[in-house]
């Protein structure tokens, strides 16, 4: 014995397909679903992608910061070590 018949069967799709026509025919629900698809795949990849470029630049930047550091050291060492020579 089946566990539902064929009229509970029809039921539940003409359900769906009354639910389905409803929020297709709501616009203001056809934008919500745009705009939460929008913000899934759009917005959330981009503002990651923004903050892994912020985060890249900051890592750079210091990077650059530091080899700056380093290279001011050794002219100032090399700049001592000329004027202990003369």
């Amino acid at each position: 014995m089946p566990l539902w018949n064929s009229k509970e069967l029809s039921f539940q799709t003409n359900y769906q397909k009354e639910q389905m026509k409803k929020n297709t025919d709501c616009p203001h629900k056809r934008f919500e679903e745009r705009f939460e698809r929008f913000c899934l795949f759009v917005l959330l990849p981009l503002m990651f992608a923004f903050a892994g470029l912020i985060i890249a630049d900051t890592i750079i930047d210091q990077k650059i910061r530091e080899a700056a550091w380093e290279e001011m050291d050794a002219r100032k060492e090399a700049r001592e070590a000329l004027n202990a020579n003369q």
